[in-house]
């Protein structure tokens, strides 16, 4: 797997988290002009070791463009948080979308849904790539993202929205 060109460029995921497997694997067959998104648990933006290494790669080679943090108990069968994080091969920009789309929902038994008005709301902010208080926050500056692919403690996206992060 060490010469595996599907991996070689952000490096090996651990055996016991194929998640990031799958994702470096999917980013190798887009087109270069292509978008993949991705709907992934909350905790792979904050995970050591291997997986931060593959984090701060991405960054490096610019494919992470967007990361949406969606509300708990959005999808059926799981309450756990989710995120959507859309990558990309090539692309013009620096900066990393960070949407803190958590708290645009509306409760239906035992699930949250969003609606129709904040899904559009996501989809006009990514379009406009501008900061929206308390709901979009864009780490433009290549250390501000590099600090947040090496946070190895658990964080949540609604912290990273409102608090920028400060390089350390």
């Amino acid at each position: 797997m060490d010469t595996d060109p599907r991996f070689t460029q952000y490096g090996l995921a651990p055996q016991n988290k194929a998640d990031y497997a799958f994702w470096l694997r999917e980013l190798f067959h887009i087109k270069p002009d292509g978008i993949m998104t991705i709907v992934l648990p909350h905790g792979v933006l904050f995970r050591g070791g291997a997986e931060e290494a593959i984090r701060t790669r991405l960054i490096e080679a610019k494919n992470i463009d967007t990361i949406i943090g969606l509300p708990s108990s959005i999808f059926y069968g799981t309450g756990i948080p989710t995120i959507i994080m859309a990558l990309k091969k090539q692309r013009s920009h620096d900066d990393v979308l960070f949407i803190d789309a958590s708290q645009g929902l509306i409760k239906n038994g035992k699930n949250n849904l969003l609606q129709a008005r904040d899904i559009e709301r996501i989809v006009d902010t990514v379009h406009a790539r501008r900061d929206v208080e308390r709901f979009l926050i864009t780490l433009r500056d290549y250390r501000s993202t590099r600090a947040w692919a090496i946070v190895g403690h658990d964080k949540r996206i609604r912290a990273i929205v409102d608090n920028v992060l400060v390089p350390g």
